[in-house]
């Protein structure tokens, strides 16, 4: 099983300021491909589930882009879904209404 090694931001920013050729834009991307891809991210997937407690189905959502605008839309932690594999959605009084998660495994260490 592939290791991660752990993001350093400082040292990153220290190999790309070493490279003249990288230009800012590259230089953001580099750091989000590696950020991506730290040993806390363990949820290797770009595909969630999205339920709701009426029954109105499951909806399946694919790649980062549509679940951050789903976030939006049905207010919901993106985050909290990339980071620990599921999250819950809530009404005004505070009642689970839904949720999303992911029927993915965790990577083990």
């Amino acid at each position: 099983m592939e290791k991660f090694v752990q993001y350093n931001k400082d040292a990153v920013e220290k190999a790309i300021k070493k490279d003249p050729t990288i230009k800012p834009k590259e230089a953001k991307l580099i750091h989000a491909l590696l950020k991506g891809h730290s040993e806390d991210k363990k949820w290797l997937t770009d595909k969630w589930i999205m339920w709701f407690q009426d029954g109105a189905g499951r909806t399946i959502i694919e790649g980062r882009k549509e679940l951050r605008k789903l976030a939006k839309q049905y207010d919901f932690n993106a985050d909290e879904v990339i980071e620990k594999g599921q999250t819950q959605m809530f009404d005004n009084e505070k009642d689970i209404v839904g949720g999303v998660f992911t029927e993915s495994k965790k990577e083990s260490k």
